[in-house]
């Protein structure tokens, strides 16, 4: 298949906030408890943009301090990111701005959405979607929202927020359906 029709995006943060979870109910996995991702995983995705059939890559990045010498290379030649962070586990919120600047330093034009992971869960005290839309205006990310996978909601929103982004800066309107593993 032609590159043009191949998006990689990249979902990062702190190990144990979901994104794996969220990963794999996207791609159409049942929720479930999930293993650490060790390193790297990648999931598939069809999506069509305005009746274009395209494949997109969902990189999967380990999230615990032994694995970070590994994403440099995993996250070249990305054009999204998902940054994402638990609300109910604050420390996961205070990380968030090592894991931008990995992102920013290996693709600084590529649009960032700030994904608040476990909303069935509820934030954290200190926490709340104020605090998130700040660090979402501080840093210049595209948007800020709440997944719970759990709860099936919001999962292929950060997604479509990404797609739109990129293909509005091509001055195009859009039209985005994510696909089923047999759909084309």
């Amino acid at each position: 298949m032609n590159s043009h029709f191949i998006l990689k995006f990249v979902v990062g943060g702190d190990g144990g906030v979901g994104k794996t979870t969220h990963m794999c109910t996207f791609v159409g996995n049942p929720y479930g408890d999930n293993d650490l991702t060790k390193g790297v995983d990648f999931h598939i995705k069809k999506v069509k943009i305005n009746g274009v059939i395209k494949i997109l890559q969902v990189w999967d990045l380990g999230g615990e301090d032994q694995f970070r010498f590994l994403l440099p290379s995993f996250l070249k030649e990305a054009q999204g990111f998902l940054l994402g962070f638990d609300i109910f586990r604050h420390k996961t919120y205070v990380n968030l701005p090592g894991w931008l600047n990995i992102f920013r330093e290996a693709c600084p034009q590529a649009p960032i959405v700030l994904v608040g992971y476990k909303f069935d869960k509820g934030y954290h005290p200190v926490l709340n979607k104020k605090r998130a839309l700040e660090f979402v205006d501080r840093f210049n990310l595209n948007s800020y929202v709440e997944v719970s996978s759990k709860a099936n909601m919001n999962v292929e929103l950060p997604f479509k927020m990404l797609l739109e982004t990129l293909t509005s800066e091509l001055n195009e309107s859009v039209q985005i359906k994510f696909l089923s593993t047999n759909e084309t």
